[in-house]
């Protein structure tokens, strides 16, 4: 009998922490809390194998990086923001447009996401639409400085800032 409680508790405790990696978990991400399902190991090593090549400036590679990531976590807009900015920068425009769709269907007000469309609405001469994007980027996610950067060089652009 007294072996039985370490087995029981042993086998209550991994089943606790089986059903926590398989269910929803919370994680921070660009400073909004997500309570969303677990994200493979594969994911996350795909995600970071295309940032890494991305910043190496191999855009073929980071984008096929990117895309594996997204199908294997399809809950998470992170990878589809970079593939479009990716094909944005490469003048891909319906590449990068559907892109942008995709992850504004899992989560429209991403800022990642509105500040990348803010960045590709620029590149495209939308200053517009460039400015609504990186306005609604300052209310998803105040505490990324690159927005309101944008916002000013808009400004300094379009002679509005005396």
């Amino acid at each position: 009998m007294i072996l039985r409680w370490p087995v029981l508790l042993f086998s209550v405790v991994t089943a606790g922490c089986a059903g926590l990696l398989g269910g929803e978990v919370p994680r921070k991400v660009h400073g909004r809390v997500y309570v969303g399902p677990f994200v493979s190991e594969e994911a996350y090593a795909a995600f970071l194998e295309g940032t890494l090549a991305e910043r190496r400036g191999d855009l073929a590679q980071a984008e096929e990086a990117y895309l594996r990531s997204a199908s294997q976590d399809r809950r998470h807009p992170d990878p589809w923001v970079r593939i479009a900015a990716l094909r944005c920068t490469q003048g891909d425009r319906p590449g990068s447009d559907g892109a942008f769709a995709r992850a504004a269907r899992l989560d429209p007000e991403f800022g990642p996401l509105l500040r990348e469309q803010a960045r590709c609405a620029e590149a495209r001469g939308e200053s517009a639409q460039a400015r609504e994007f990186a306005l609604r980027a300052v209310a998803a996610d105040p505490s990324d400085s690159e927005p309101p950067l944008l916002l000013a060089q808009l400004a300094l652009a379009s002679g509005d800032a005396a």
